[in-house]
């Protein structure tokens, strides 16, 4: 089963209706979504940042649009309970997502192969270009798959469903940062 997970705070339709358009011809796959559609903290959100108008546009500040869109192709829910979505989650072969670091680090943690999707700004997505940044960080490591264009999507689906799951991987740090920070905090040593 694939898990799509766009968070909880704001829709993500333009991902949505990309995912739905494919099921439609791939019915041999089983895709239930958690869309967030638009809840409380998003209209605290937008409320909050009605009064900060004198920004402008590019700030992304208030621009996020409300989602309207509802799949044909595949089951989904605005938002489970967290009992429901950590047994859903951990039950899924693949996971797609937004750029969100906690989908990422529960999908590594579980070993769960995961493509992320940038939320954009320019779309309205979103307040800033953070999860572009997380995109191309992420980049290239193992279980990840990023799709930056969903004109590409068919092709990232390809990568995405070629993984297997693997064995979960730690929230460590490497051993050269634990001791970059442990200089830092105890000698006052600033990493060169």
């Amino acid at each position: 089963m694939i898990f799509v997970v766009t968070g909880t705070q704001f829709p993500f339709d333009r991902l949505a209706r990309t995912i739905d358009q494919w099921c439609a011809t791939h019915p041999e796959q089983e895709v239930l979504g958690q869309l967030g559609k638009h809840n409380h903290l998003t209209r605290l959100w937008v409320a909050l940042s009605q009064l900060s108008r004198s920004r402008s546009d590019k700030d992304g500040i208030g621009q996020v649009v409300k989602g309207t869109f509802q799949p044909k192709n595949f089951a989904a829910s605005d938002w489970y309970d967290p009992i429901d979505f950590q047994r859903i989650f951990k039950g899924a072969t693949h996971i797609i997502a937004h750029a969100g670091m906690g989908s990422v680090l529960t999908a590594r943690g579980c070993g769960i192969p995961i493509m992320i999707v940038p939320r954009l700004v320019a779309l309205r997505e979103h307040r800033s270009d953070h999860q572009v940044h997380t995109a191309d960080a992420l980049r290239g490591r193992p279980g990840i798959v990023v799709c930056a264009d969903l004109a590409n999507f068919d092709q990232r689906m390809g990568e995405l469903l070629a993984m297997e799951r693997g064995s979960a991987t730690g929230n460590f740090a490497a051993d050269s940062l634990l001791e970059a920070l442990k200089g830092f905090v105890e000698l006052g040593e600033v990493p060169g």
